[in-house]
């Protein structure tokens, strides 16, 4: 009967152990989740960003492409940056 007994209470506590290894291992993932998701919201801040000055260029470039050629050339330069920019965000995003 106290071998039972003993075993039970053994048994309960490597329940207790792994409750609360459990708990700090949740406790971590919560953090790093909430980590990640600052850093998404970041990065989709970032790429908003990047959207709103790719269609001021596009913009600007749509102007400026009859009256200046110079201009124009310089703009479009801009804009294939803005571009590159903002693909490689989307695949940081993707892959995140």
């Amino acid at each position: 009967m106290l071998h039972k007994v003993n075993g039970i209470a053994e048994k309960a506590q490597q329940t207790v152990t792994e409750m609360q290894k459990l708990r700090k291992q949740n406790a971590v993932l919560l953090l790093e989740n909430e980590k990640l998701k600052a850093t998404i919201s970041k990065n989709e801040e970032m790429v908003a960003s990047l959207k709103r000055q790719l269609e001021n260029a596009t913009k600007a470039l749509t102007g400026k492409q009859e009256n200046n050629p110079e201009e124009s050339g310089r703009l479009k330069k801009q804009l294939d940056t803005y571009i590159e920019e903002i693909d490689k965000c989307i695949e940081w995003l993707e892959n995140a």
